[in-house]
């Protein structure tokens, strides 16, 4: 079993969730992509390759985007620094 660290940073844990579980690499891959907007390089594919796979179905690796609690608090810095300016 596998779990999602970022899933668990945001949300915390508890065994009953299945959610943040993860069975294969594959499913973590998987949800990391779909969920947080984060590529994953895979296997004998370069950064390249697996940025096309993404975009091909519409993730788009972007700190703008993603809702991992890491890229909102970094959004957050983003805009306070230039609401100060």
């Amino acid at each position: 079993m596998q779990v999602c660290t970022k899933c668990i940073a945001q949300f915390g844990f508890r065994l009953s969730d299945k959610s943040k579980t993860f069975e294969t690499d594959e499913e973590l891959y998987e949800h990391m992509e779909n969920v947080h907007g984060m590529f994953v390089i895979r296997e004998g594919e370069t950064e390249k390759q697996a940025e096309e796979r993404c975009a091909k179905k519409g993730i788009v690796a972007d700190r703008t985007i993603c809702q991992c609690e890491e890229c909102k608090i970094i959004r957050r810095k983003h805009e306070n620094a230039l609401s100060n300016l």
